[in-house]
């Protein structure tokens, strides 16, 4: 079966890259449609020809796409499946919360920014996740 995914945040090279590598290499999703959001083209473009990249010298079945218009990604998803929030900074996760189902955080190490940093974060995140019944998550990456 087939299914979107929308990755809003796609601009970010490294969750982007990362997270549709993975999602490509998982045969329960072949043959996924991907739309790329971001707000902004220059990095989002590049994002989109990595991922058609992939997906062609990887002889995977599937479809890239990238869109600076949330509302045309997510216009035809699955409401069915969960939405995930990764590493949203919590003082802007609040105005999200009747939208997402889970909050994800992927706790590396954020440029400039000391280690206590992040785990203020994910306390901020839990506690703005269970206000609203959600759940929370930390997504680790392999390095």
């Amino acid at each position: 079966m087939t299914q979107k995914i929308v990755m809003i945040g796609a601009g970010s090279v490294v969750f982007c890259k990362l997270l549709m590598s993975d999602i490509m290499a998982t045969p329960a999703l072949a043959g996924s449609e991907f739309a790329l959001v971001s707000r902004t083209w220059p990095k989002l473009e590049r994002m989109e020809e990595f991922g058609q990249r992939m997906l062609k010298d990887n002889g995977i079945e599937g479809e890239v796409w990238a869109t600076l218009d949330r509302r045309e990604a997510i216009k035809d998803a699955d409401p069915y499946h969960p939405v995930m929030l990764v590493h949203m900074n919590p003082d802007q996760a609040g105005p999200y919360h009747n939208c997402m189902d889970i909050v994800m955080v992927d706790p590396y190490l954020v440029p400039n920014h000391a280690i206590h940093k992040m785990s203020n974060w994910m306390k901020d995140l839990r506690e703005v996740a269970l206000a609203v019944g959600r759940e929370i998550a930390g997504l680790p990456l392999d390095r």
